[in-house]
């Protein structure tokens, strides 16, 4: 089984960074010196700016954008790899092992004190996570490639799947330490004059993020789009501006400001589990086990 995770502009990026041109990276590559050109030029109006400075020579030089772009590229390959090698390991060691898909919301809140409680309870079975979106993670549940998932979503209506909620997540509003809000002046005016960092296309949150605060109708200068949340807030500890975080994200000694919007903002994490399985040993229980948790 395959999943959609194609990298290959992040793979490409990394190429001009290490060849210095975009001809040698092209040479590199395999492909042709128009389509390395077309990939870069998509990304950089995906990212909101340059990702390399073309200077003479024909030579490149990664910006602070790019930077940013590329510490971001080696991570999202170094998933790609950690999942396919995890569905490998996993489509070959079934048993007395159960697998489960954690969506990127829910991830750092419940894997360690999930797996810790289930150790505990039960010793003598490999827990395996798979960490992914949450689209992914249903695939993977709804054609038996895991067990169980924890999921982020609004609603989910499958008549194979049983879920409970484990907890309700709402967003709340970070903005860097560098950038003051005035209680006199309304927050959307003050927004207005302050460089927003917003989800990349595609993502869970991107479509979670309000009108109000949209590109369209907010027109900050957009910094960056994000694919996680965790580097949306790396962004805003950095001094990048503001976005909107799960608040679970938030630290008690943050020195950033954190407000808690009027905006409707909010999504379930939930535990999934097809209802097939009520008969598999084990796997009802450790369901059971984690619905009462409620993290």
């Amino acid at each position: 089984m395959r999943l959609n995770m194609n990298t290959n502009n992040y793979e490409y990026m990394l190429a001009i960074a290490r060849e210095g041109t975009i001809l040698k990276a092209a040479e590199k590559l395999n492909i042709s010196q128009s389509a390395l050109s077309q990939a870069l030029a998509k990304e950089e109006k995906e990212a909101g700016g340059q990702l390399f400075e073309r200077t003479r020579g024909k030579k490149v030089t990664v910006t602070p954008l790019g930077e940013l772009y590329l510490r971001t590229a080696e991570s999202m390959i170094q998933i790609k790899s950690e999942t396919y090698e995890s569905i490998e390991r996993l489509a070959h060691d079934t048993s007395r092992t159960i697998r489960i898909a954690i969506c990127n919301q829910a991830y750092n809140s419940v894997s360690d004190r999930i797996l810790t409680i289930l150790k505990e309870q039960f010793p003598d079975i490999n827990i395996y996570f798979y960490r992914s979106d949450s689209s992914q993670s249903l695939q993977l549940l709804k054609n038996g490639s895991v067990d169980l998932a924890i999921l982020a979503a609004r609603q989910i209506s499958d008549s194979v799947i049983e879920t409970a909620l484990l907890y309700h997540e709402h967003l709340v509003l970070a903005v860097s330490s560098g950038y003051p809000l005035s209680d006199d002046v309304p927050l959307m005016k003050q927004l207005k004059k302050i460089p927003f960092i917003y989800y990349a296309r595609d993502t869970f949150l991107e479509p979670l993020i309000p009108e109000e605060l949209r590109i369209d109708q907010l027109k900050p200068p957009a910094v960056y789009k994000s694919p996680s949340a965790e580097e949306v807030l790396r962004l805003v500890e950095n001094g990048y501006g503001a976005g909107m975080v799960p608040q679970h994200l938030v630290k008690e000694d943050h020195d950033y400001t954190v407000i808690e919007t009027d905006l409707p903002v909010s999504y379930d994490i939930m535990i999934a589990i097809p209802k097939y399985s009520r008969d598999k040993e084990n796997l009802y229980d450790i369901f059971r086990m984690i619905k009462e948790l409620k993290c």
